[in-house]
């Protein structure tokens, strides 16, 4: 049960990054590091939620890519993810908070966006998730 409470948790959590997301990045002058951080903690916590719901208790890390192949482990439909955008949101996590990286595009955005949604449905149907959040 404690799991449960978790991944509900975490969902809702992340969904409320992913509306700050959308919410800041349709602003005309979007900050957008601030956009691509959301999204990176969107996409953390969501798989984070998959590994509890899983039975696994992820590291308590922020990265990305670490996170996702433990959710490969648990299931190879993961892969496809390996191949899409949300991996260079790895660097939207601490780094873009801190350092002066490169000046992030909106057509990066509006591609992420892309397989963030997509990494979203496919997650909520894996754990089938009953609550509805709403952030369209």
């Amino acid at each position: 049960m404690k799991e449960k409470s978790i991944v509900n948790v975490l969902v809702k959590k992340a969904n409320s990054d992913l509306k700050v997301a959308r919410r800041e990045f349709s602003n005309e002058d979007s900050e957008l590091e601030i956009v691509c951080f959301h999204l990176q903690q969107f996409v953390e916590k969501y798989l984070k939620a998959f590994l509890f719901f899983k039975g696994k208790e992820p590291k308590k890390i922020h990265n990305i890519v670490f996170l996702l192949n433990e959710c490969i482990l648990c299931d190879k439909e993961f892969e496809k993810y390996k191949d899409t955008k949300i991996i260079e949101l790895n660097e939207c996590g601490v780094e873009i908070r801190y350092d002066d990286i490169n000046e992030i595009e909106r057509e990066f955005i509006e591609e992420v966006l892309k397989s963030v949604i997509d990494l979203k449905i496919k997650i909520e149907n894996k754990i089938n998730l009953s609550i509805n959040f709403n952030f369209s």
